[in-house]
C-alpha cells in the first residue's frame, strides 16, 4: 500500500517532569486544535493481534476486504487485495513484494527465525510477546540505540506497580484489595506477563547467543513495560488490529479529559490537539474510555495502572456531582420504580459469592455516592443502581464476545442480549441513552443488525449515536475520530440504501418519513470531509476515502473542497437536521 500524504515526521513536544506524574510530554510551540502535535511515520514496534493475522499486512496494517458492506469493507482507505505468508516463519503476512521488503530490513529478518521456533502451528504467540521478542532482538542487533534504550527502560513497568508497590499504594487500599477480590483476573495478569517474559528469552535466544546471556528478569520487565506502556493498533475507522509502542507516546500522562489523542494512520501514528493547546501545555491522553461514567473509569484506571484518578475531570465531578453527562441519571437512582427495584433486589440476594455485592460497593460506592448530591445520594438506592448497571455491562460484554459469522442466527442472539441490557437501563428509568453502557450496545447492534443484513435498524441506531449520543460524549471536540467515523458509518448506510433496487418496507418506512438517502448521506459527508483533515490528518487513508468518495458523489472533474461545497448546497440538504431527527425518531 503507497503511504499517505503526511508521513513526514512532526515533532512540536518534548519530554519533560510533570506534574501529574513522574515525565510528560508538553508542547513546544502553540498547536491549533485538530493540529498534529508530533508525528511518527513508524513507531517503535507494532504487532497484529492473533485474530488479524491472517487478513492484515504486517507492515503496512492494510486488510482485505472480503463482503460488500460491513465494519471494515469499504471502510476507511486501508483495504489491499490480498496478503500472503512469509515463507519463513508462515505467521505474518503481506500484501505485496514493497511491504514484504520493508519489513524484512526493518525487523523481521531478526525475528522472523525466533517466531518460527514456537512449536503451536495455527495459535500465534501473544501479541505482547512477539512485541518484546521484536524489541529486544532490534536492540541486541543495534538497530535501538543507548538513549532510546534508557527511555524504554525507563518508563513504568506493571511488574514494579505490583513487586515494588511502595507507599503510594496505601491509600488505595481500601479499593485495590475488593477490587482483587471482585476480578480475581487482576492477581493472574502477573503471573501472564511473568510468561510472557520468559517467552520473550526463550524464543529471542533462539536465534541470538546474546539474548540466551541475557539475566531472566530482563525479559520479565520487557514484558510489563509493554503491557503498561502500549497503545492500541487501530485501523483508520477504529477497528482494533493490535498493539503499537513507543518511548515518546508512551510519555504522555493520562487525563479523563485528554488535551490530545492518537490517530493511526497505517503505520504512522499522529499525536493530534484535541483544543488549542499553548506553548508548554502538557498533552495528555485518555487511558480509559472517556464516556464511561466516573466510578467505572477509576476502577478500570485502578486495575491496570495501580493509581486513582485525580485529574481535573474527577477532581470536578467529585466536587459538583451530577453535571458530568457520563455520570448524570435521568433521574435520581432514589426515584427508581418500584418493579427496577425489585430487579435490583433480586440480582443483589442472586450475586455469588455472596461478598461480591459488598467488593463491588467498597470499588465504585465511593465515586457512586460523590457524583449524587444531597438527599438523593442514598446508599439502598445507589446500590439497587449499581446492581442494574453491572447486570446491564455483563450482557454487553457477552454479546460483545459472541461469535460473529456468516451465520445471522449469531446475530439475532447477540441482538436479543443487547435489547435485554438496554431494557433493563429503559425500565429502571435512570438511563439517558447517553449513559454507559447504553451507547455501548447501541454500538454494538450497529454491527450486528448489518451482520444479518438489516441495514435500516442499521442506520436508525447509527443516526442516534452520531446525532444524539456522540456529540454529548465527545463535547467539546466536534473532530473527534470516533465522532467523524461515526459521521462517515451514516454516509455508507446510506448510500448503500439509496442504491437498493425496488426499495421494499424498510425502504418505505424512511420514505415515510421524509427521509431522501442521497440528501442524508450528501448532508452527512459534508460535514465529515470538513472534520476528517482534524480527526484523522489532511492527506491520511481515510481523509483521501472520504475525498473520493465526495468527488464521486458529485460526479467526478473537480477537486475535493470543490466538492464539499457542492454536497453542502444539495436541494433539501438544508433540511437535514430534521431529517436526522425523525430518522433517530423511527423505532427498532
Amino acid at each position: 500500500m503507497p503511504p499517505s500524504r503526511q508521513d513526514e515526521p512532526v515533532r512540536h513536544a518534548e519530554r519533560r517532569p510533570s506534574p501529574i506524574a513522574g515525565n510528560g510530554l508538553f508542547a513546544t510551540r502553540a498547536v491549533a486544535a485538530g493540529a498534529p502535535v508530533a508525528v511518527l511515520p513508524r513507531p517503535l514496534v507494532a504487532v497484529l493481534d492473533g485474530g488479524r493475522l491472517e487478513d492484515t499486512c504486517a507492515n503496512c496494517f492494510g486488510w482485505t476486504a472480503d463482503e460488500d458492506f460491513g465494519p471494515r469493507a469499504g471502510g476507511g482507505g486501508g483495504e489491499v487485495g490480498e496478503v500472503k505468508a512469509c515463507a519463513g516463519c508462515r505467521v505474518y503476512r503481506y500484501c505485496g513484494k514493497k511491504c514484504q521488503s520493508e519489513a524484512w530490513k526493518r525487523s523481521h529478518k531478526y525475528e522472523c527465525a525466533a517466531i518460527k521456533l514456537d512449536p503451536r502451528r495455527g495459535t500465534p504467540l501473544p501479541n505482547l510477546a512477539r512485541a518484546g521478542i521484536q524489541l529486544l532482538l532490534l536492540r541486541l542487533n543495534g538497530r535501538i540505540a543507548d538513549a532510546q534504550w534508557s527511555a524504554i527502560m525507563a518508563l513504568p513497568s506493571y511488574m514494579d506497580l505490583v513487586l515494588k508497590p511502595g507507599d503510594h499504594l496505601a491509600p488505595l487500599h481500601d479499593r485495590l484489595e475488593p477490587l482483587m477480590a471482585l476480578d480475581p483476573s487482576i492477581r493472574d495478569t502477573f503471573d501472564q506477563v511473568k510468561l510472557v517474559g520468559a517467552s520473550i528469552l526463550r524464543f529471542a535466544g533462539g536465534v541470538t547467543p546474546a539474548a540466551a546471556a541475557l539475566a531472566p528478569a530482563l525479559g520479565v520487565e520487557l514484558a510489563g513495560r509493554l503491557f503498561l506502556n502500549s497503545l492500541t493498533l487501530t485501523s483508520p475507522p477504529l477497528d482494533p488490529l493490535g498493539l503499537v509502542f513507543d518511548p515518546f507516546l508512551a510519555a504522555a500522562n493520562h487525563s479523563c479529559a485528554p488535551t490530545a489523542f492518537v490517530a493511526l494512520d497505517g503505520p504512522a501514528a499522529h499525536l493530534r490537539a484535541a483544543r488549542p493547546l499553548p506553548p508548554g501545555a502538557e498533552l495528555t491522553l485518555a487511558y480509559a474510555d472517556p464516556s464511561e461514567p466516573r466510578h467505572r473509569r477509576r476502577a478500570l484506571l485502578l486495575r491496570r495502572y495501580h493509581f486513582l484518578c485525580a485529574c481535573s475531570r474527577c477532581a470536578a465531578a467529585a466536587a459538583a456531582g451530577p453535571a458530568d453527562p457520563a455520570d448524570a441519571w435521568r433521574v435520581p437512582p432514589a426515584a427508581m420504580p418500584p418493579a427496577a427495584a425489585a430487579d435490583a433486589d433480586a440480582l443483589l440476594a442472586a450475586r455469588r459469592p455472596a461478598a461480591a455485592a459488598a467488593a463491588e460497593w467498597a470499588v465504585f460506592g465511593p465515586d457512586l455516592r460523590a457524583a449524587v448530591a444531597g438527599p438523593d445520594a442514598d446508599d439502598r438506592a445507589l446500590r439497587r443502581a449499581l446492581a442494574l448497571e453491572t447486570e446491564a455491562y455483563a450482557r454487553v460484554d457477552a454479546a460483545r464476545g459472541a461469535a460473529r459469522s456468516d451465520d445471522a442466527d449469531d446475530d439475532d442472539d447477540a441482538l436479543a442480549v443487547l435489547r435485554g441490557a438496554v431494557a433493563l437501563c429503559e425500565r429502571a428509568g435512570l438511563w439517558a441513552r447517553t449513559r454507559q453502557p447504553v451507547p455501548a450496545a447501541e454500538q454494538e447492534m450497529v454491527t450486528r443488525e448489518i451482520g444479518r443484513g438489516a441495514f435500516g435498524a442499521a442506520l436508525v441506531r447509527a443516526v442516534r449515536l452520531f446525532w444524539r449520543v456522540e456529540p454529548v460524549l465527545h463535547a467539546g471536540c466536534e473532530f473527534h475520530p470516533v465522532r467523524v467515523v461515526g459521521g462517515w458509518r451514516v454516509v455508507k448506510l446510506a448510500v448503500y440504501l439509496a442504491g437498493e433496487e425496488g426499495g421494499g418496507d424498510e425502504v418505505a418506512r424512511f420514505e415515510g418519513k421524509g427521509v431522501d438517502f442521497g440528501v442524508l448521506a450528501a448532508g452527512v459527508l459534508e460535514w465529515v470531509v470538513r472534520m476528517c483533515g482534524r480527526s484523522h490528518g489532511e492527506g491520511s487513508r481515510f481523509a483521501v476515502r472520504v475525498g473520493e468518495k465526495a468527488v464521486e458523489m458529485c460526479g467526478g472533474g473537480v477537486g475535493v473542497e470543490e466538492a464539499r461545497v457542492m454536497l453542502g448546497k444539495v436541494p433539501g440538504v438544508e433540511g437535514l437536521e430534521g431529517m436526522l431527527d425523525r430518522i433517530a425518531d423511527i423505532e427498532v
